[in-house]
């Protein structure tokens, strides 16, 4: 496959590259700039295309 396969990272990857804590990932989530973490088992994960646009659109604004 030519094209790059989203993957999922952990909340704390997520918050490392938004340069936030990880409560901080939160505040974004529940203002619905990110969508809800995916549940992994017992663990929340989120896409890494979505944090992506969310840096994206933070650029352009």
């Amino acid at each position: 496959m030519t094209q790059k396969e989203d993957h999922l990272i952990t909340l704390q990857e997520a918050a490392k590259r938004l340069c936030i804590s990880l409560r901080g990932i939160y505040q974004p989530v529940a203002s619905d700039e990110l969508p809800h973490p995916v549940k992994v088992g017992n663990a929340s994960r989120l896409y890494a295309s979505d944090i992506e646009t969310y840096l994206s659109d933070l650029k352009s604004t």
